[in-house]
């Protein structure tokens, strides 16, 4: 079976690694930009306080305050103009919001239920081009494509 060359993401960090991939970015920039309820994000140790230190019954309460802290930086973000809304960084943001997030009937927003997320959502930030798909039985896995090129001289070498 061939996995992403990345380690799978839980949910809480997937949101974590977009967040904060786009606030370092958004640093280089324009911090000012940068919401002071996400400025946490460039401390150091943030992150092992937020999700390897989280208990399970934090999760929910954790997931809540994430996708405030993604909420609050499209807002603000969403008419910056190109140096922005071009970075990556934003573009993965908003992937991330419209496969892992709904609006409820308030128009709030909530994280979709595991089942409801598409197998071609965002799974990792750093391999955004990974897909999972359920197999016969209960396999589930990442779908890779690999192109391998052949000649005389050196026989074959995956390319890509």
């Amino acid at each position: 079976m061939v996995s992403s060359s990345c380690k799978k993401l839980s949910r809480l960090e997937l949101i974590y690694s977009v967040n904060s991939r786009f606030i370092k970015e958004l640093k280089e920039v324009n911090e000012s930009l940068i919401p002071q309820d996400c400025l946490v994000y460039l401390e150091k140790g943030h992150k092992n306080d937020t999700i390897y230190r989280t208990q399970d019954s934090q999760a929910d309460s954790k997931l809540s305050m994430l996708l405030k802290h993604s909420l609050a930086l499209l807002e603000v973000c969403s008419q910056a103009g190109e140096t922005v809304t071009d970075l990556d960084s934003y573009q993965l943001l908003i992937r991330m919001l419209g496969d892992h997030t709904d609006k409820d009937s308030n128009n709030n927003i909530t994280g979709k239920a595991g089942k409801d997320i598409s197998s071609t959502s965002l799974q990792n930030p750093t391999d955004p081009d990974a897909t999972y798909r359920k197999k016969y039985g209960d396999n589930t896995g990442y779908v890779v494509n690999v192109v391998e090129a052949f000649n005389d001289v050196t026989g074959g070498i995956i390319t890509n």
